[in-house]
């Protein structure tokens, strides 16, 4: 990933910024941005006019010193258009007035046949929407984007895992593509690696879904630009860590379960055992099953204990909901199909935003055909999204319980990378509820189930 938005974006429709080649590379390569705009809410947005820019000149911020033989290109064309106003500067327009209200159906432009300059470095897209809620009160909406050039020729990619999914302490290897010339290091939880000189590295053992990121990094001149990739691998019944456990609902621990810090439990649970190494309060029945070691003070509002519990508290993952960063992270997210069965229907998908950008995944089962012969296999799908310090995010999820057979699994992580502070305290859960703008929907089941059974 080498497009990052800015935090100060205000704009009210959303922008999927993608180039080609991707990464973007320097002289003599020719460059192409397309732009998807869409609406993420339920709402309809009216737009007057978008305006793309970006600066002509020799340098590392710049992204072509050629202003002429740029080509632009709009869809659907019936309905807009696209024009050069001023070297850099591309605005788009509706060709009837009534097209100017966007709902569920997208735009997408192009900007081609650039260019791109010979200096490493990173330059900056702006787009301006001229913008209303109500078709009446418009006004100027702004979004900057930073987008990486790369030397010429560089490439990464093919970042895979010797598997999918893993048992609980075992290790899993990664391998990739990339060129000479750059720093390669793998981050995943707290941990950094230098993996410049090789192209395949072993982790140490898994105990809980973990997402690793590859990142490239080029040094020219005083110039550096990086590029991300990731890949989630899931642990087959991992341990839960987390320094605060708060259960709400009705929760089984049916093995051993640690917690290193602070236990509240708001409804009923029964354990098997349980071993906490701080508090354990709870504002509701709790029954033990087993020994209970509780290290600091204790807090219930009815106990039975049987034999023996632990309860280990961990807290990479993250539900659906609304939340805050006080530090810098990405959003990740996988989702798939449980199990593959031929003719059995599973369709999902996740979506995380935050301010403008905005990324979805879907995954389940998908058919193919060769001629008369039809098979089904797994699809899937990962996200990443990063997230500015001080920014509001927002994850979910969409399945379909009346079409499908079985539900997709889905999983999603924060990664905070600011310093000076814990995990706990790189973010804040705002609302269980997704506040921000919903994404558009997915192809209709129906639809699906159509063309699967044509």
């Amino acid at each position: 990933m080498n497009v990052r938005s800015n935090a100060a974006n205000n704009a009210l429709l959303n922008y999927a910024i993608n180039t080609n080649p991707d990464p973007l590379q320097v002289s003599p390569a020719d460059g192409t941005l397309t732009i998807v705009v869409s609406n993420g809410g339920t709402s309809a947005i009216y737009c007057n006019s978008i305006t793309f820019s970006f600066d002509i000149g020799p340098n590392a911020q710049d992204l072509t010193a050629v202003s002429s033989g740029i080509l632009y290109s709009a869809s659907p064309s019936d309905q807009w258009q696209i024009a050069e106003q001023s070297a850099g500067i591309f605005v788009a327009t509706p060709t009837k007035p009534e097209y100017n209200e966007i709902t569920s159906k997208g735009l997408s432009f192009q900007i081609y046949n650039i260019k791109v300059n010979d200096q490493v470095g990173t330059f900056s897209l702006t787009v301006q929407e001229n913008s209303s809620t109500d078709n009446e009160t418009f006004s100027n909406h702004t979004n900057t984007y930073q987008i990486a050039k790369f030397p010429y020729g560089f490439y990464v990619g093919n970042f895979a895992a010797s598997a999918p999914q893993v048992t609980d302490g075992s290790s899993v290897t990664l391998t990739w593509d990339g060129s000479e010339g750059a720093d390669y290091t793998i981050l995943y939880g707290q941990s950094s690696i230098d993996v410049t000189d090789v192209r395949t590295w072993t982790s140490q053992a898994l105990h809980q879904d973990t997402t690793f990121f590859l990142k490239a990094s080029v040094h020219s001149q005083d110039e550096t630009v990086d590029n991300y990739l990731s890949i989630t691998v899931n642990v087959g019944s991992p341990d839960l860590n987390a320094s605060t456990l708060t259960v709400s609902g009705l929760s089984t621990l049916k093995g051993n379960t640690a917690v290193g810090s602070t236990l509240n439990v708001n409804g009923s649970s029964t354990l098997n055992g349980v071993t906490v190494n701080n508090d354990l309060n709870a504002n509701n029945n709790v029954n033990i099953r087993g020994n209970a070691r509780v290290s600091g003070t204790t807090s219930l509002n009815a106990i039975n204990v049987n034999g023996p519990v632990r309860s280990l508290n961990y807290g990479k993952s993250i539900n659906p909901g609304t939340y805050q960063a006080t530090t810098d992270g990405f959003i990740v997210g996988s989702i798939r199909a449980p199990q593959v069965q031929p003719n059995i229907k599973c369709l999902g998908y996740i979506w995380a935003s935050s301010g403008s950008g905005y990324v979805d995944a879907t995954g389940g089962t998908f058919a193919c055909y060769v001629w008369d012969n039809g098979w089904m296999g797994a699809n899937s799908g990962n996200l990443l999204l990063p997230v500015s310090a001080g920014s509001s995010w927002a994850v979910g999820v969409q399945l379909f319980p009346n079409w499908n057979q079985i539900d997709p699994v889905y999983h999603f992580s924060w990664v905070p990378f600011g310093t000076g502070v814990t995990y706990e305290e790189s973010f804040v859960k705002l609302s269980d509820e997704v506040t921000l703008d919903i994404p558009p929907s997915p192809p209709a089941p129906s639809l699906i189930s159509a063309i699967i059974n044509s």
